[in-house]
């Protein structure tokens, strides 16, 4: 596990807070992927109030994150892969759109020519998210960090879930003791070699556990409807950005 440094690759990523009922908070994470959309998970959305753009560590303020610049900006609307299944978590994506643009450039996402090219040799990829760094003790670290596994290929994935449990619209990783965990949902799986994100952390068994992968939303599948969604949805687009999202 090791921290996200300042103005690193996280710059471009969001931290999510939700308040319900204003007894506590609940922290997920975004990325930031055309100036006023974030891409989560599906099952993370539902109320949400607000994203802090480029958050780095508590308490996320301007001026108190780790020298880091960082926006607070409302969120407009919420809005689920029409295909999303909350029951086996197939197509488990969802596009925020905020209320005002944001000034920080926009993640790149995989356009459909990264992961689809992945093999068991394939390393250097990066969960990055502030959830729990010890699945067994319910306590959250106070700034971003991130591990670094390798990709495990469908089959192996399918084996160790069951065939019909991996979708096309999902990838697994992991490593010996790395993986994503709880409060990472929604996150980022960060290609470092090509600079991109590749996947959504979505789910899987416990963490770490090395019988079973991390899964992720595969971003290639779906980012020619996750343009789409942009686009229509903003009046105009150019309101969305100065050109069409390059996706």
């Amino acid at each position: 596990m090791k921290e996200i440094t300042r103005r690193g690759i996280i710059y471009r990523f969001a931290l999510l807070e939700i308040i319900m009922s204003n007894m506590f908070l609940l922290i997920s994470i975004g990325m930031l992927v055309a100036p006023e959309y974030v891409l989560t998970a599906a099952h993370c959305v539902g109320g949400l109030d607000a994203y802090q753009i480029s958050a780095l560590c508590e308490p996320y303020q301007p001026g108190a994150n780790c020298g880091q610049p960082i926006e607070e900006i409302k969120v407009l609307q919420e809005i689920k892969h029409p295909q999303y299944n909350d029951k086996t978590r197939n197509n488990d994506f969802a596009l925020v759109k905020l209320r005002e643009r944001s000034t920080i450039t926009p993640v790149a996402m995989d356009q459909g020519i990264i992961s689809p090219n992945y093999t068991s040799n394939t390393n250097d990829l990066w969960p990055i998210g502030v959830g729990t760094q010890d699945p067994d003790v319910d306590k959250f670290p106070t700034r971003l960090y991130h591990v670094e596994v390798s990709y495990v290929t469908q089959q192996k994935c399918k084996n160790q879930y069951g065939a019909s449990d991996i979708t096309a619209n999902m990838m697994c990783a992991s490593d010996p003791g790395e993986d994503s965990c709880h409060g990472d949902s929604g996150g980022p799986l960060y290609d470092k070699t090509n600079n991109a994100v590749v996947g959504v952390v979505s789910w899987g068994y416990g963490c770490a556990d090395p019988t079973a992968a991390g899964v992720y939303s595969r971003i290639s599948s779906q980012v020619s409807l996750l343009a789409y969604i942009i686009i229509v949805h903003c009046e105009s687009i150019s309101s969305c950005s100065s050109s069409p999202p390059s996706f």
